[in-house]
């Protein structure tokens, strides 16, 4: 079971519990202090900003599907990972942005680092035959990644990376 939401907006200083997976086609503000207790999934199907001090650490995943949707900007504790399984292009967020957590690409999902300055804290992971790709193709573009990186490198194509710094502090795979 799911529940559904058009928009949805958690605020203040409150733990919310999640009894099933949520799914939200629009917007997701997370604000305050809040906490969000659960082994539930979030889906979002738009952008999802987590203010400063919010919690999702309870999360058993925060998913991003749909053609156009926005990067999470998580700016409290994350979730144990991030997927990004839009089937489209979602672009790293404009200036430089941090998300705290593991963030794996995959369903043919595209993650378009632009003239920004990307930085995933965890590890970064590019699933087998998922068909997901990274486009680095701006000299501005910077991807940092302070944990173990892992590619499926034959879901490259070759106009992909040609610009920009990708930083690896971690174990590569290329595979």
């Amino acid at each position: 079971t799911q529940s559904t939401f058009a928009n949805l907006e958690l605020a203040g200083n409150n733990t919310v519990s999640l009894g099933s997976n949520v799914y939200v086609a629009g917007t997701t503000n997370i604000m305050g202090t809040t906490s969000v207790a659960s082994g539930a999934a979030l889906v979002v199907s738009g952008l999802l900003t987590a203010a400063s001090g919010t919690d999702l650490s309870a999360l058993a995943n925060l998913s991003v599907i749909g053609n156009g949707s926005g990067f999470p900007l998580v700016h409290g504790v994350g979730p144990a990972n991030v997927y990004l399984s839009s089937g489209g292009t979602i672009n790293a967020p404009a200036g430089t942005e941090t998300l705290p957590t593991h963030l794996t690409v995959t369903g043919g999902s595209v993650l378009d680092i632009g003239a920004n300055n990307l930085t995933i804290a965890g590890n970064l992971t590019y699933t087998t035959a998922s068909g997901a790709r990274l486009y680095m193709t701006n000299a501005s573009g910077m991807l940092t990644v302070n944990g173990d990186a892992y590619f499926n490198a034959a879901e490259m194509g070759n106009a992909d990376l040609t610009a920009g710094t990708l930083q690896l502090k971690g174990n590569f795979t290329a595979q």
